[in-house]
C-alpha cells in the first residue's frame, strides 16, 4: 500500500516538472529575437515609424507631449489606443510549416511597417500583415525573418492592421499651439510686409524683453503685464481644417510671401514656426457692400517642415496677430 502511494506521489511530480519544463520550453521560443512585437508597461517609446503603400508616419515625444510628422499634435486618445494595442496584444500560435513560404510572400507583399525606438535606439522592427484576402486572421513577422506569427488582441474581432494606421487625419489634433504661458521662452512675431510691426519677445531672468526688429533695438518702456497677457493666449489655439490634394494652393503659396509669421521658442529650446498667409475673398461682397481683396473670417497657414494647409479662423489666432505697438501702449 505505501509503495502505490509513492508511486503516485512519483508520478504525480513528473508531471508537473514535465508541464513545467514544457512551459518554460514555450516561453523561451515566445521570447525569441522573432517574436518581438508587443512592449510591456515600464517601456518607455520615444518615436514610432509607421509606412504601407508609400504613405509614412512618424510619432514622437518632445517635451512630454506626442506630435505626428515633426510639428503636428497628436491626439492624445489615438496615442493611448495604440500603445494599449501594444501591450495587450498575443502571440496565438507560430505559422504552420506548409503554410509559411506563402505567408512571408503575401506579409512582405501586404504589410504596415511598424519601427519603435527607445532613447533613439531600435527596439521593435517588424511587419504587420495587411492581405484583403484573409480578413481577422492576423499574422505577424520580424522583419528580416521568416517565423509568422498569427496574432490576436482580446476583445477585438477586426483585422489588426487597421489599428496601424498610416493616416495624418486619424492621428492628429485640430490643436495649433498649446503653451502656458510658463513653458515658452520667446515669441519672434514677423510682418514682411509691414517691418516696423514686428518684434521679438522673451522672457529672461524672471523679466521680459521686447525688441523692435525694424530698428534691431530693445524696448526701454513696454507693458510686462500686457506681455505676460500675450504668452497665455498660445494655449489651446486651435485651426479650422485642413486642406488636402490641392497642389495648385500648395505652390502658389510656397510662391508667396506670408501675412505674417510666429516663431516660438519654448524653454527646452524646441522651436515651432507658423506661417500664415491671407485668403483671397470669395465673395463680391461683404454685409456693408464693401468688396475686400480678402476673406475676413479665415487665413492658411502653414508649419515648417510640413507640406500640410490649414484653415484658420481669425478668431481663433487674432490674440496672438499682436503688432509691436499693443506693448506700447497704455504702459
Amino acid at each position: 500500500m505505501k509503495k502505490s502511494v509513492v508511486y503516485i506521489v512519483l508520478l504525480v511530480l513528473l508531471v508537473a516538472v514535465a508541464a513545467y519544463l514544457y512551459v518554460k520550453d514555450q516561453q523561451g521560443t515566445l521570447d525569441s529575437e522573432y517574436t518581438r512585437f508587443g512592449l510591456g508597461q515600464d517601456q518607455q517609446v520615444d518615436s514610432v515609424l509607421l509606412s504601407s503603400n508609400g504613405n509614412r508616419i512618424k510619432l514622437h515625444r518632445r517635451g512630454g507631449k506626442w506630435y505626428v510628422n515633426e510639428q503636428i499634435y497628436a491626439r492624445k486618445k489615438a496615442v493611448q489606443q495604440f500603445f494599449n494595442l501594444l501591450e495587450d496584444i498575443r502571440i496565438e500560435a507560430p505559422a504552420a510549416a506548409d503554410k509559411r513560404e506563402i505567408l512571408v510572400e503575401e506579409i512582405r507583399k501586404h504589410r504596415v511597417s511598424v519601427k519603435i525606438y527607445q532613447n533613439d535606439r531600435l527596439i521593435r522592427d517588424y511587419l504587420v500583415e495587411q492581405s484583403p484576402s484573409r480578413k481577422h486572421h492576423n499574422y505577424m513577422m520580424v522583419r528580416n525573418s521568416s517565423h509568422p506569427y498569427l496574432m490576436s488582441l482580446p476583445g477585438y474581432q477586426g483585422d489588426l492592421a487597421d489599428l496601424y494606421r498610416v493616416d495624418v487625419s486619424y492621428w492628429r489634433d485640430r490643436t495649433l499651439f498649446d503653451y502656458s504661458g510658463l513653458d515658452i521662452k520667446a515669441v519672434e512675431v514677423i510682418y514682411p510686409e509691414d517691418t516696423a510691426s514686428s518684434f521679438l519677445l522673451t522672457y529672461q531672468e524672471d523679466e521680459f524683453l521686447l525688441k523692435d526688429l525694424a530698428r534691431n533695438q530693445w524696448a526701454d518702456r513696454f507693458s510686462s503685464n500686457k506681455a505676460a497677457r500675450y504668452f497665455s493666449y498660445f494655449g489651446n489655439v486651435r485651426f479650422h481644417s485642413i486642406i488636402m490634394d490641392d497642389s495648385h494652393l500648395r505652390d502658389s503659396l510656397a510662391q508667396s510671401q506670408p501675412f505674417c509669421t510666429i516663431h516660438i521658442t519654448d524653454v527646452k529650446g524646441n522651436p515651432r514656426k507658423l506661417s500664415t498667409y491671407r485668403k483671397p475673398a470669395t465673395t463680391r461682397e461683404d454685409a456693408f457692400g464693401q468688396h475686400p481683396p480678402y476673406d475676413l473670417n479665415f487665413l492658411y497657414g502653414r508649419f515648417e517642415q510640413s507640406e500640410e494647409i490649414l484653415l484658420i479662423n481669425y478668431t481663433e489666432i487674432d490674440p496672438l496677430l499682436k503688432e509691436i505697438n499693443y506693448f506700447r501702449e497704455n504702459e
